[in-house]
């Protein structure tokens, strides 16, 4: 009986520093890598309905949203003289050339601003109730009547005024010149730069007047270079 007292003490006494001496690897020991208290990285994988190990739900990727349309400033530019020009606030008269649907009108209101006027031969064929009815036969009437509402808007010392048309050829904006040196206004030009200005098949779908292809093509062909045109050449 005393000795079995003796294993009892023994056990109680000997195997608690006997359990804190075993590998922390082994299974159910506080001091497991897994274990929270441990301070590991790592923590036991919880476990959900049957004992199957539940795992976080791949991440959702965000919806693709499409690239916003480019600004006007990206799709258009004008040359840094016209820049300084506007900015200061000079008098000045830009003419615009341009194929139809290559731009020509988002550019041309963008550089007029709040403070400027756009005119343009084509505002001649809108009637009363803003419906746009071309007549060939019409044409040069369009044209002297934008001429004169350039003459009038210079003649008040509006800036900048900016004639939206064409302007395929030299002989079309002489007469603009002309007026711009009697009032003593700079003169400009503008080009849009839209990636489709030289693609008839795209200008023809994008013309707000439905010009058709064949047309936009003999027009392109009748374009000359800006790189001629000067105010001396055209004024002489």
């Amino acid at each position: 009986m005393a000795s079995n007292r003796r294993g009892r003490e023994w056990r109680r006494t000997v195997h608690p520093q006997a359990g804190a001496n075993r590998s922390p690897t082994t299974s159910g020991s506080d001091h497991s890598p897994a274990s929270p208290r441990s301070g590991g990285s790592r923590a036991a994988p919880a476990r959900g309905y049957g004992g199957a190990v539940a795992r976080a739900p791949p991440p959702v990727p965000a919806p693709r949203r499409p690239p916003p349309p480019p600004a006007v400033q990206d799709t258009n530019s004008f040359s840094t003289p016209l820049q300084q020009k506007l900015a200061a606030g000079v008098r000045l008269l830009v003419l615009m050339r341009g194929l139809p649907g290559s731009g020509k009108t988002t550019l041309a209101k963008q550089l007029a601003g709040r403070d400027g006027l756009v005119v343009s031969a084509d505002d001649y064929f809108v009637n009363s109730r803003g419906q746009y009815v071309f007549n060939p036969a019409k044409l040069s009437e369009a044209h002297e009547w934008c001429r004169q509402q350039a003459r009038a808007a210079m003649r008040r010392g509006r800036t900048p005024v900016v004639v939206d048309n064409t302007n395929t050829q030299a002989w079309e904006m002489q007469p603009y010149v002309k007026l711009a040196v009697e009032l003593d206004y700079y003169v400009e030009y503008a080009e849009p730069t839209t990636p489709w200005r030289r693609d008839p098949r795209l200008l023809s779908k994008r013309s707000v007047h439905g010009v058709p292809e064949r047309n936009i093509e003999r027009m392109m062909l009748r374009f000359e270079s800006s790189d001629r045109l000067t105010v001396v050449a055209l004024y002489g």
